[in-house]
């Protein structure tokens, strides 16, 4: 935990009202904070509904979180809309990925499939590899 007074960064992986419809309310909350979104997300929609001004993360661009570096991942229509990406949090190799792995109906919350190497290998070819 932390006080809202050093919050710098709000993200998420594109815009929906049930996972960025509280935007305003945090940067109303953390006056020193910024939302900080791929470039696309800006253009759709931050840019027009974000009290104060975002910050467009290009492909690959990395933020320091004092201690700790997210690098932003575009991820164009992955898992939905223009707007998607991921943040790739390099030391401890933690993916935020909102609605990635998502499954609907009943199921367990335990899974021994791997969501990683089908989500690797969507990267290595939207970038051009094999």
């Amino acid at each position: 935990m932390m006080p809202l007074t050093r919050l710098r960064w709000i993200s998420f992986g594109h815009w929906e009202a049930d996972e960025s419809g509280a935007m305003n309310d945090w940067l109303e909350a953390a006056s020193e904070a910024q939302v900080a979104v791929g470039t696309m997300g800006c253009m759709l929609s931050v840019n027009d509904l974000a009290v104060r001004p975002p910050k467009p993360l290009e492909d690959e661009e990395s933020l320091d979180l004092g201690g700790k570096r997210v690098r932003y991942l575009a991820t164009p229509h992955v898992p939905h809309g223009w707007d998607a990406g991921v943040l790739f949090e390099e030391t401890s190799k933690t993916l935020f990925c909102g609605d990635l792995f998502t499954r609907t109906g009943r199921y367990e919350a335990i899974s021994e499939d791997d969501p990683i190497a089908p989500a690797q290998h969507l990267a290595r070819f939207r970038r051009g590899g094999a």
